[in-house]
């Protein structure tokens, strides 16, 4: 049963349909109690400036490296799935504003949080949203950036998926390479049983751009690293979770539960939202990946894939500031 915010189906006319995000900066972090999580809107430059490093340079001095802070350095997963030891936090809540960006958000070239739309029918197409920047490591995919999404977002088969600029443009990608969870996926589960849904879009080689791309998730938040299952695990209910969403933009609040198929968090998510990439953040903007939107039963009852066993089930590498 494919729940609320599954995949938003949208007719091909609202789909081509441009909408603009507010243009407030981003704050400093505040440190949030268990179940203080709040909610916030992705500005214009976060729409813009999220996208992933496949060597070249970093962000423009807002997003700290690994190297500058003293955070560790992360590359291939681990055997237990995880790309760095376990971090010691503590874990913040970032906030940018409030609203939700009714209609998808867009970006100047694909990033964590842009809205994309995969052709379902002749008139129809599913929506959801830009999760975690990869590499592939095997194989023709050796060397090639993409991004995972939420593996129910395919569309029909082979068809090819696309954003919207921030003018209204058309970018065409490229069709999913694989997904799990989808209709034309293979199964629902990885093979050390937690449930998957996800789907891996590399980028056409036109737009590969390596050193054009951060592993940035908003201004001042950079990925430095991805969580195994058993470090989600050990965080503890309660803990600070953030989201980077197509439709709710930058939204934090907590951990509710884990198990051992998906975990469970309390905070903003719409119809359009799945396949946001879940991470939390320490408050010097480091910010460790731990999973995929999926699915939810209310707005703020939602439910995410844990990412590591999704990069050794492709042989990924996270994409990293």
């Amino acid at each position: 049963m494919r729940l609320r915010h599954a995949a938003t189906a949208v007719l091909t006319a609202a789909v081509l349909a441009t909408s603009a995000c507010g243009g407030e900066a981003v704050p400093a972090p505040a440190t949030h109690a268990p179940g203080n999580g709040a909610a916030a809107a992705m500005n214009s430059d976060a729409a813009a400036a999220v996208s992933i490093l496949a060597g070249g340079q970093s962000g423009a001095g807002t997003t700290p490296t690994p190297a500058e802070s003293g955070a560790p350095e992360a590359g291939s997963t681990t055997t237990d799935g995880a790309t760095v030891p376990m971090p010691p936090g503590p874990w913040v809540a970032w906030t940018s504003g409030s609203g939700i960006v009714s209609s998808g958000s867009t970006g100047d070239e694909p990033g964590m949080g842009v809205s994309i739309y995969t052709p379902s029918s002749a008139t129809e197409a599913e929506q959801c949203t830009i999760g975690w920047p990869v590499i592939g490591q095997n194989g023709s995919a050796a060397g090639t950036v993409g991004y995972l999404t939420a593996g129910h977002c395919v569309g029909a088969q082979g068809a090819t998926v696309y954003m919207k600029t921030t003018d209204g443009e058309q970018i065409s990608l490229e069709p999913f390479a694989a997904a799990v969870n989808s209709p034309v996926g293979d199964g629902t589960r990885n093979a050390d049983g937690t449930a998957a849904d996800a789907g891996i879009i590399y980028l056409p080689p036109a737009i590969q751009h390596a050193g054009e791309f951060r592993g940035t998730v908003a201004p001042g938040i950079g990925i430095v690293g991805g969580l195994s299952v058993s470090q989600v695990r050990a965080l503890g209910d309660g803990t600070p979770v953030c989201m980077m969403g197509g439709h709710v933009g930058l939204v934090c609040g907590t951990l509710t539960d884990t198990t051992a198929s998906d975990f469970g968090v309390h905070l903003p998510a719409v119809h359009g939202d799945s396949g946001s990439g879940v991470f939390v953040v320490d408050p010097a903007g480091h910010a460790y990946a731990i999973g995929l939107l999926s699915s939810g039963d209310t707005v703020e009852d939602n439910r995410a894939t844990y990412l590591a066993p999704i990069l050794d089930r492709w042989s990924l590498n996270l994409g990293l500031s």
